[in-house]
């Protein structure tokens, strides 16, 4: 019986067929041009804001060996979130696509958007937050005396 339809859907065109997209294609220009102009902004962004919270402190750098370490503390940083990113979003995904809750495409999109959101919407939160838990030894001691 099974066989029966098989042949049967054998003569229908590759027209009803189910679209699939096509994944071993490489990425275009526009795509690398996009990617690293994010890039590229994000660095310059980074940078600008560095260089503006320094000048407003008004004290002079005496050298450039604290920034560039800065600079690879947040790089490692930030490359180790990525990595957990991607892990993090992979068990999320990969249970809602499993449980057949949402199809894969949609799936990766809510994520990738849900994501986005969160670190957009509530990064900025956290320290703003911590630093009003915590007090300096200065302000302790005044509010003592």
């Amino acid at each position: 019986m099974a066989e029966d339809v098989l042949a049967a859907d054998a003569h229908l065109p590759y027209v009803n067929r189910p679209v699939r997209p096509n994944l071993d294609g490489g990425f275009g220009a526009q795509s690398a041009v996009l990617f690293w102009g994010i890039l590229a902004l994000g660095l310059f962004f980074v940078a600008y804001s560095l260089f503006r919270d320094i000048s407003a402190t008004a004290a002079p750098p005496t050298t450039w060996l604290p920034f560039a370490l800065l600079g690879v503390a947040l790089l490692i940083a930030l490359g180790f979130e990525f990595v957990n990113g991607f892990h993090d979003t992979a068990n999320a995904v990969a249970t809602v696509i499993y449980t057949h809750s949402l199809p894969a495409h949609v799936a990766v999109l809510w994520s990738g958007l849900f994501n986005f959101l969160g670190v957009l919407l509530s990064s900025a939160s956290q320290p703003f937050r911590d630093r009003k838990l915590t007090r300096s030894p200065g302000s302790l001691w005044r509010s003592i005396a």
